[in-house]
Parts: structure tokens; C-alpha cells; sequence
């Protein structure tokens, strides 16, 4: 399925019970230069800081193009935070 997620433009995984295990193999689609996702929802998740700052990874890569990501309910606190701002600012492009 993440394969897919490379072509698509919007990618919906709210309330699909990811953890921040997941979120290793999310970043490697945010990474990737054949990827077209813009749009990436994982509201009520179980990602917490440390899914976090691994997306983080991801965003803050040039060929990331996300322009939005939703992570309301995903238990993300201070450290996750920061990581998420340092990413944002790092890449022009999200």
C-alpha cells in the first residue's frame, strides 16, 4: 500500500491504530523523489513523540512536498513538537 502512497496526492490513515512504529516507513515515503503526497491525515494514532520526530526525518528531506499533515489525537507532546517546527523550517518546500 505505501508503494501507492508515492502516487498518490492525498493519504488518509486516521484511526487505523498506527503506532510510532509506522512511522519509519511514512518518512521513507515523505523521502523519496517519485513521491506525490501532499496531503497526509493520521489523526487518533498512537504515534507519539517518537513516531513524530521519525516523520520529522522525512519532512525535513528536499524531496518531501507535504503541504499538509493532521495529527490531532496522535499523543504528540513537547519533544514531538519541536522536532516537527525544526523539520518545517529546514525544508522550503513544506
Amino acid at each position: 500500500m505505501l508503494e501507492k502512497a508515492k502516487v498518490l496526492g492525498n493519504c488518509r490513515l486516521g484511526c487505523c491504530n498506527l503506532t510510532e512504529g509506522c512511522c519509519d516507513v511514512l518518512a521513507s515515503v515523505l523521502r523519496s523523489p517519485l513521491s506525490e503526497l501532499r496531503d497526509l491525515e493520521l489523526r487518533d494514532n498512537e504515534l507519539q513523540d517518537s513516531g513524530v520526530r521519525a516523520l520529522s526525518a522525512g519532512l525535513e528531506d528536499p524531496h518531501c512536498k507535504l503541504q499538509r499533515l493532521g495529527l490531532s489525537g496522535c499523543r504528540v507532546a513537547q519533544r514531538g513538537c519541536d522536532s516537527l517546527a525544526s523539520a518545517l523550517c529546514s525544508n522550503p518546500h513544506t
